[in-house]
């Protein structure tokens, strides 16, 4: 008999994934707990897209900022600056900080100051 493989061991990253998604799919399922068969890849493949795209925006915010690690606010950065995960994700990250944003006739010059 072959012994089987742990999680870890297995060359496949998203079995563990996939295994959690299929469960917790199966617990909040609304009808009889019937998930189909895809449906736990589909949803690990979906968190493992935005998981990324989130990564790859907070690594460039972060690098912009020359710092080498990625903090709260640089995840803050990252989802406020895109405008389709802004939309998605409307919520707030604690201690996230501020968004930085100068109101255009703050930054308007009116004109030469003359001095007598």
């Amino acid at each position: 008999m072959a012994p089987a493989l742990c999680p870890k061991s297995r060359p496949d990253s998203t079995y563990t994934y996939t295994s959690t998604a299929q469960l917790l799919l199966k617990q909040t399922a609304l009808v009889n707990g019937c998930v189909g068969a895809t449906a736990a890849d589909y949803s690990a493949a979906i968190l493992e897209y935005l998981a990324a795209e989130v990564l790859e925006l907070a690594g460039n915010a972060s690098k912009d900022l020359k710092v080498k690690h990625i903090t709260h606010h640089h995840l803050q950065l990252a989802i406020c600056g895109d405008e389709e995960l802004d939309t998605l994700i409307k919520g707030t990250i604690a201690s996230g900080g501020v968004i930085p944003h100068i109101h255009r006739s703050l930054i308007e010059v009116i004109g030469p100051v003359v001095l007598k």
